[in-house]
């Protein structure tokens, strides 16, 4: 050391001398231990000024009398007052940051670390704590960048009454690996410095929750998009997270009343329902079935998927009958209620087909389409006759074609609109010779005729010799259409 070192370092221990004398003070008491020095300040962090707000002494002690790295406290008080000390650090290194990382402790007179609690702080009130061991993670803000200084808070609360109790107390700063800094909607949640890299290190599991009702933490992303749990031991690259939030929602497996049968949450994320939850649907399909066998039906859930998904699902019971006739609920208003069912089929029908104008308490309004997925013009030629009972009033566009060998349909009173090709489709060889049984009078089969679409006038529908025969007489096809008046033979009874 020289000797110009050796005056100044007399000179701090000096200063430090006046203010363990001083005694009990209400006031702030400043303490400037950095000195100035000719010689270049060593590359590392220092504490760099200690203010005292309270009732002890302090002084500073250390290995370099004008960088210390130590204080030493003569404590005195009463029992529940606070002590706080306001310690500021400089980091003098051009290339490392460093990061807090904890105190050690040693009594030197009257035991006073059996007398008083002790925390560091952030801030003046004691909060924020930071951590006293390496083990802890360290908040947001403790990481301090070549030439930056920063100002953090020792906090003595006295247990019982001190006088003259001296602690010797040394703060750990280690330089940083690399950190991981947790960003959520755009701002610092949270930040790790790792200053020990030997072992795996585990991204956090915590996040925030204000302002998230309705989200599902879904984890920590990188800047892929990926969620990432941990990184390596040995790494030294810094990274930044964002917080994933996936929507919540529901899905619900109703009866025809709305009434909720089973139902589990799931987010954005999810891909499928859960495999309990599937195991309950299952069981309440079996159920639903074994009702419904009685009536020779067969219960399917309505097609719903889960992945992509945007909003709640309602799932409900869709009901076969008589082979592959198919029951559709409708909900117009969503709101979770069947008001009626619609009525589709595919191949494989019998030559035998009724059509049910009620099921479970709701009626059957609308009689949709026969199809295959192949396009087999005869794919129905089993069908010869179809009966469609009270209740049902839309035969949809193509809704009875595709059956070549139809030769009879009985069709309700309820009835209240014809689509076009309701028989079959355009082409000649699906036009057939049929006779219509209609559960009303002429005049009610005139104005049903009337009100529908105007390809009844078109003869597109039926060969001739077809007939519509009602309670009161019949017509007679003989024209080539399907209309009203010259176009068919009326024959009243």
């Amino acid at each position: 050391m020289t000797t110009m070192q050796k005056v100044l370092c007399t000179v701090a221990l000096f200063v430090m001398t006046l203010f363990l004398g001083v005694g009990y003070a209400s006031v702030t008491n400043p303490l400037s231990i950095s000195g100035t020095v000719e010689t270049t300040p060593p590359d590392t962090i220092a504490i760099t000024n200690i203010t005292r707000i309270g009732t002890s002494n302090v002084s500073g002690e250390s290995n370099s009398c004008i960088f210390p790295t130590n204080i030493k406290s003569s404590i005195s008080g009463s029992a529940g007052q606070k002590v706080v000390y306001r310690i500021t650090v400089y980091n003098y290194s051009k290339t490392n940051t460093y990061v807090y990382n904890g105190i050690e402790y040693d009594t030197l007179f009257g035991n006073a670390l059996d007398k008083m609690s002790i925390s560091v702080s952030s801030d003046q009130a004691g909060s924020n704590n930071l951590p006293v061991t390496p083990q802890q993670k360290h908040v947001a803000g403790t990481a301090i960048e070549p030439g930056e200084e920063y100002t953090f808070y020792a906090v003595y609360t006295l247990k019982e009454n001190v006088s003259g109790a001296e602690v010797l107390i040394h703060y750990s700063f280690d330089p940083i690996i690399y950190s991981v800094t947790y960003l959520d909607n755009n701002e610092v949640y949270a930040e790790d410095c790792i200053i020990d890299n030997s072992s795996v290190y585990q991204v956090r599991t915590d996040h925030p929750t204000v302002g998230y009702e309705g989200k599902s933490f879904a984890g920590w992303m990188n800047a892929n998009a990926v969620v990432v749990e941990s990184y390596p031991a040995g790494n030294t690259t810094s990274y930044t997270l964002t917080s994933k939030w996936d929507s919540i929602y529901t899905i619900m497996f109703v009866d025809k009343d709305g009434n909720v049968l089973y139902q589990e949450q799931f987010t954005s994320a999810s891909t499928e329902l859960s495999a309990s939850g599937q195991v309950e649907v299952n069981k309440i399909l079996s159920e639903l079935n074994a009702a419904a066998s009685m009536s020779e039906m067969t219960v399917t859930w309505s097609d719903y998927t889960i992945k992509g998904a945007t909003a709640d699902i309602v799932v409900r019971p869709n009901y076969t009958y008589h082979s592959n006739l198919q029951y559709k609920p409708v909900d117009t208003d969503g709101d979770g209620v069947v008001d009626y069912y619609k009525v589709v089929a595919i191949s494989g029908l019998d030559a035998n087909v009724t059509i049910l104008g009620e099921l479970n308490g709701r009626p059957v309004e609308t009689v949709e389409k026969l199809y295959d997925n192949d396009g087999n013009l005869d794919y129905n030629s089993a069908v010869k006759t179809i009966v469609i009972n009270e209740g049902v009033k839309t035969l949809q566009h193509n809704s009875l074609s595709h059956t070549k060998n139809l030769k009879t349909v009985y069709l309700p009173n309820s009835l209240e609109y014809l689509d076009k090709n309701v028989f079959s489709r355009n082409w000649g060889d699906d036009k057939k010779v049929i006779t219509i049984y209609y559960n009303g009078t002429m005049d009610e089969w005139k104005n049903l005729v009337a009100n529908s679409h105007n390809d009844w006038d078109n003869g597109i529908t039926t060969k001739d010799g077809s007939k519509v025969i009602c309670s009161d007489g019949y017509f007679e096809f003989d024209y080539g259409f399907l209309g009203i008046g010259s176009k068919w033979n009326e024959h009243p009874n």
